[in-house]
């Protein structure tokens, strides 16, 4: 990749990270805390829909499309609308039958947004697949998505018209907007409608073919993941969910680290250990713990220290009460921080089977004991119990990783 589009792709995530941040804080705050916690459910909804489309569209893009016939990319922009309408659809009567804290009209704007954001994310990654110095054209996207978002959201609750339904009609729009600035570039898009010599059906088996290992283990981590936020609501209503997530929003700018290691650790953990051998790579992964570990432990200390006034500092009064929930989270953060190295080493010994496992074992035990912890802990059970899988993971990684050097010979 060149320097210059290396650049725009740090600025782009920064960018995405950023707004993602600065929207949950401004709704948190706007919303109040029960229209919060609903918004939040919703988007763990469009957690799954958007896992889908990577699952399914987008990661078997980035890996064909280069070595695939012209029209390939025209014909997956058309899987890809078809996939968007049918996921707003699915989301539609979802939400229609099944939750209660949805109107029709809610329902209504969510599909919308889960269309465009679709879209959206479509387009952002289909000019990382194509790679020929168009990554600011991603940046482009998402400069205009925050910059149209944030205003409106503002005057309407200067006006007193910001509302679960007026929040995704809004965000529908700047997605639809910044989706419509793309025709300032409408000459290097090169998706070969003019040229038919893909067969979208022989496109969609290999699509189908590449992504249905990865959709289940989507399913899996969806539920692993997010399944506390579910039974939460279930049990204490959507006032709950909010909480966490307001939580979690602050404590997650540890991700930041994390984010990093993963964009950098790999390809160095895996040179060197073709290079030096296994005790260099050992010396720089212990490395990379010990300097990892005390980076997000000094990150985490600072946030439970300063959750008493930075819970209400960044939300309002309504969220001083839940400031504990911070402490808990940051130090979960700790917690999590453990496996990523463990399974950054099992990738490099080209050992991942114990990493699928892994999943599997935090979405059985999310399933078996979520319910339990958050009625008898309440919301300091969710996070409890989300650690609980995470030290169990990394126990199971770490006797992989264990085995794994010592059956590995290298050569």
């Amino acid at each position: 990749m060149k320097l210059k589009n290396a650049t725009w792709a740090l600025a782009d995530q920064a960018l995405v990270s950023g707004s993602s941040f600065l929207l949950n804080v401004l709704l948190a705050r706007l919303l109040g805390l029960e229209q919060f916690g609903i918004y939040s459910l919703l988007l763990l909804a469009h957690l799954f829909c958007a896992g889908l489309q990577n699952a399914i569209i987008i990661s078997p893009m980035m890996t064909l499309g280069q070595k695939s016939q012209n029209g390939y990319y025209a014909n997956v922009l058309l899987m890809q609308a078809v996939l968007a309408a049918s996921l707003g659809l699915v989301m539609y009567f979802s939400l229609l039958l099944i939750i209660n804290y949805t109107t029709a009209l809610v329902s209504a704007s969510f599909s919308l947004f889960i269309v465009a954001k679709q879209l959206h994310e479509f387009m952002r990654k289909y000019f990382y697949a194509r790679a020929q110095s168009k990554y600011h054209f991603s940046f482009t996207l998402d400069s205009v998505y925050l910059v149209v978002a944030v205003p409106i959201i503002i005057y309407l609750s200067v006006h007193k018209q910001l509302t679960l339904n007026s929040v995704f009609f809004t965000l529908c729009f700047a997605l639809t907007a910044s989706l419509f600035s793309l025709i300032m570039f409408r000459g290097h898009m090169g998706f070969g409608f003019g040229c038919p010599k893909a067969s979208i059906g022989r496109i969609a088996k290999k699509h189908y073919s590449f992504g249905k290992w990865l959709t289940a283990q989507l399913i899996i981590q969806w539920i692993g993941t997010n399944y506390y936020y579910v039974v939460a609501a279930a049990v204490f209503g959507p006032v709950a969910t909010g909480a966490l997530k307001a939580a979690q929003n602050i404590a997650g700018a540890i991700n930041v680290l994390f984010l990093a290691i993963e964009n950098v650790v790999p390809a160095q953990a895996s040179k060197i250990f073709f290079q030096q051998g296994n005790e260099q790579f050992n010396i720089y992964l212990t490395r990379i713990f010990l300097c990892g570990v005390g980076l997000t432990l000094a990150v985490s200390v600072v946030i439970a220290f300063s959750s008493e006034w930075l819970m209400p500092l960044v939300y309002g009064d309504e969220y001083r009460q839940y400031a504990p929930l911070l402490v808990s989270y940051s130090f979960y953060y700790v917690i999590i921080f453990l496996p990523l190295l463990l399974r950054i080493k099992l990738r490099s010994l080209e050992f991942t089977r114990p990493i699928f496992t892994s999943y599997i074992i935090t979405f059985v035990m999310s399933l078996l004991i979520a319910k339990f912890v958050i009625s008898h802990l309440g919301l300091h059970g969710a996070i409890l119990g989300m650690s609980v899988q995470q030290i169990v993971a990394t126990i199971w990684l770490y006797v992989a990783c264990s085995k794994s050097e010592k059956q590995r010979v290298v050569i």
